[in-house]
């Protein structure tokens, strides 16, 4: 845990970042959960700039839309009406994955495919992967539906997607490939970044530890916990300079 996030987390608390512990790990109940706070609000940060990015798409569709039909004085085409539909459910579905997670929902418990969730996280970095030359591949193996929170499987999807952006400055491709299996589910998140070395990646799984400036180390953290809460597990391989590859196991449904 770097120094400002420190004296952050010393505000939270109110005490001095001095009392704190170098090492995430080594926090109380109270500063953990401050640290949790401060990686959703990150998260927040995170999905409304891609938002800003990813709206502007439907919206020209619709002004397009809009604007040829007042210049021919006609009602829009079936063509036209749908497309604008489509749009507007769009623009909705990002506005309420975004306000849902700022209030801290998760949705209620109800059945949806690791397809859905992948897709839904997928419709917020598109523009992003465009804009940096990064290539999107999906492969879905149609799983069955398992009872989840959609909202909060989303955040684990997007949280990895970010991570495999930014592991990628200069281009490269982001794969996502579901399938079923007798012992349950898996979606694989695999990038062709930099890669982590033996000593990352044995770090992961402690709270608090991030290779970037400006991180909480927090992000695995929370994910790791959707995740036990669904009763699923993520496993970790990489290679510097080959790209990182993230599996995320969830049990058959019953």
């Amino acid at each position: 845990m770097n120094e400002t996030l420190r004296r952050i987390v010393g505000r939270l608390l109110g005490q001095s970042a001095d009392g704190l512990p170098l090492d995430a790990a080594s926090l109380d109940h109270n500063a953990m959960e401050a640290l949790l706070r401060l990686e959703r609000l990150a998260q927040i940060g995170r999905m409304t700039a891609a938002f800003a990015h990813d709206v502007r798409t439907p919206i020209h569709v619709l002004a397009s839309t809009l604007e040829t039909c007042a210049t021919d004085g006609r009602p829009p085409t079936r063509v036209e009406y749908r497309a604008a539909q489509r749009s507007c459910k769009k623009v909705q579905h990002m506005l309420t994955d975004i306000l849902d997670f700022a209030k801290g929902e998760q949705g209620p418990v109800r059945e949806h495919t690791l397809e859905e969730a992948a897709e839904a996280a997928l419709s917020l970095v598109e523009t992003t992967c465009g804009k940096h030359g990064i290539v999107i591949k999906r492969s879905w193996g149609r799983t069955p539906a398992i009872k989840i929170h959609l909202r909060a499987v989303e955040g684990v999807f997007y949280n990895l997607f970010v991570n495999a952006i930014e592991a990628m400055p200069n281009g490269g491709t982001l794969s996502v490939k579901t399938s079923a299996g007798r012992k349950g589910l898996s979606a694989v998140v695999r990038d062709t970044g930099a890669g982590m070395s033996p000593e990352t990646l044995r770090r992961l799984s402690s709270p608090g530890f991030t290779t970037k400036e400006a991180g909480s180390g927090m992000g695995l953290y929370l994910s790791r916990q959707i995740l036990a809460e669904h009763g699923g597990e993520v496993g970790f391989e990489s290679q510097e300079g080959k790209g990182t590859t993230v599996v995320l196991r969830f049990k058959r449904p019953t």
